[in-house]
């Protein structure tokens, strides 16, 4: 069973940033999250080619355990999120709470929301 909470936090403002200001705080937000719903929200190869670089950084700072690793993920984020500008796309980022259902009873699970779109396409 999973069902979503309403205090979600969005990100507004993100596309306004310097991408290395944006790396550092999707690494933080991802760091914290426990898990990442993706998607590109954009037709062509090169916005699943830096679709599939961004999805690839956020998992990194998700799973980084270690300060090297978060280190190294925010290195990717910061290419990837270069990238995202160099495109022409935005990305748009929350984060919510998710309650689910396992082995260890009902848990509320932080999740990291990230829409990459057009520019002015944007999850709102």
């Amino acid at each position: 069973m999973e069902q979503r909470y309403s205090d979600e936090r969005r990100l507004d403002g993100l596309e306004r940033l310097d991408p290395r200001e944006q790396a550092k705080l999707l690494n933080d937000l991802a760091h914290e999250a426990r898990l990442i719903e993706f998607a590109v929200d954009s037709g062509g190869a090169d916005a699943h080619a830096v679709g599939a670089a961004v999805e690839r950084a956020l998992e990194l700072a998700v799973d980084a355990d270690s300060e090297s690793e978060a280190r190294q993920a925010y290195a990717a984020l910061a290419e990837a999120m270069a990238a995202v500008r160099r495109a022409g796309l935005t990305l748009s980022a929350g984060v919510s709470r998710m309650e689910v259902e396992g082995a260890l009873g009902l848990m509320q699970m932080p999740v990291l929301t990230a829409v990459l779109a057009a520019n002015g396409r944007g999850a709102r």
